[in-house]
């Protein structure tokens, strides 16, 4: 059997690969440098947002980014992005870049399958990530959080990726920067979207809800078993908020993973219960996604992003989560979980959270801006040397 020594005894770290210091510093690159970008490109707000951040971050930076549809991207019309397309991965080498930087949260969960099948899956993904770090003389991951991973052999195979092939890694929640701290290019900053800038509108005395499909097993695992639950719930807080005077806004984050079902699902329950709302579907209008959300006093999460924007706008923030990825950050900034909703026990008709919601005030965010932005620390001093 394959073990991850195998796999990693001819490769070298990523100081000995690329020379560049990432503990003490190193030097920017001599001239204006090219980048390859690697991130999820589906139309899912939390990604596109991750992209948006990265590009405009650095508008004299060349990106280049293969794609298969350019209607997927939201950045296409920036004069610094250069769409490639279509991509498969074993063709990432074949480009003359500087750098490589992937972008993205859920970017390392171990493929699932039973027996021989999922250890062939996860064997692939390994293979694969090694060729695509490998594929620049640098290699950058931001925004990431590690997991859900159920052997050791998942675990150990990154740890060897990251120790050999990667010049920096940035989580964004200190349960998976804890995995791997033994390792000097490994870092942590909270979620990158805490960093961005909303737009300032007047508040209105709304509730946005982001909702998933927490039926489709394949996306969310064990906890889809409590579907019923959840979409009873969501209904019965959107009714309760209702009563109160809040206008309900029901929101899809991405269309691909099925939001839009759970949206018209919801909406349809509350029609039946005489509950009017708005629907908001992302389809790539990132300006108006933002503009939604920043006009909410209430926010009630199920995506993570839900929960960030929510928390950065200003309103005050239900997490309904449906991974440990939310929790791990909610705990990192010092959130109440007196104030997060588990499917997994919750009461379908307990609406005590709606009302310490309502009652309750925003959270400060100012320090999470300034200190999201270190996931850029390295890269910045790489690309631009500062």
């Amino acid at each position: 059997m394959m073990t991850s020594r195998d796999f990693f005894n001819a490769t070298e770290s990523a100081s000995q690969r690329c020379g560049f210091d990432t503990t003490q510093g190193g030097d920017a690159v001599s001239r204006d440098p090219t980048v390859l970008i690697h991130f999820y490109a589906a139309k899912n707000l939390g990604d596109d947002l991750f992209l948006l951040t990265l590009i405009d971050r650095y508008p004299n930076i060349r990106f280049l980014l293969r794609a298969d549809d350019r209607s997927l991207l939201p950045g296409a019309t920036r004069n610094n992005l250069e769409i490639m397309g279509p991509g498969v991965d074993d063709k990432e080498s074949d480009i003359d870049v500087d750098c490589l930087c992937q972008i993205g949260g859920s970017i390392f969960i171990e493929p699932n399958g039973p027996g021989v099948l999922g250890f062939y899956r996860t064997v692939r993904m390994i293979a694969r990530r090694k060729h695509l770090y490998s594929s620049a003389p640098h290699a950058f991951v931001l925004g990431a959080n590690w997991g859900p991973c159920r052997h050791r052999f998942f675990y150990t195979a990154f740890k060897n990726l990251f120790r050999r092939v990667i010049d920096d890694i940035c989580f964004r929640d200190t349960a998976s920067y804890e995995l791997f701290k033994d390792l000097p290019n490994v870092r942590y900053a909270p979620d990158i979207l805490f960093s961005l800038r909303l737009p300032v509108v007047e508040k209105r005395r709304s509730a946005l809800f982001s909702v998933v499909d927490l039926s489709r097993k394949d996306k969310f695992g064990e906890i889809s078993r409590w579907a019923d639950t959840y979409f009873t719930w969501m209904t019965n807080a959107a009714e309760w908020l209702h009563q109160r005077g809040y206008a309900i806004v029901l929101s899809s984050f991405c269309e691909r993973e099925g939001d839009e079902d759970a949206v018209n699902l919801l909406a349809s329950r509350l029609s039946k219960r005489g509950v009017s709302c708005e629907k908001h579907l992302y389809r790539g209008d990132v300006e108006k996604a933002l503009y939604t959300i920043s006009e909410c006093e209430v926010v009630v999460a199920t995506r993570f992003h839900a929960m960030v924007l929510g928390i950065v706008s200003c309103a005050r923030v239900l997490p309904v989560p449906y991974s440990m990825k939310t929790v791990n950050v909610l705990n990192d900034i010092g959130f109440s979980m007196d104030n997060v909703v588990d499917v997994s026990v919750v009461s379908s008709d307990d609406m005590s959270f709606c009302a310490r919601v309502e009652a309750s005030c925003p959270l400060s965010v100012d320090s999470l801006k300034t200190s999201a932005e270190g996931h850029f620390r390295i890269l910045d001093r790489f690309l631009i040397g500062r």
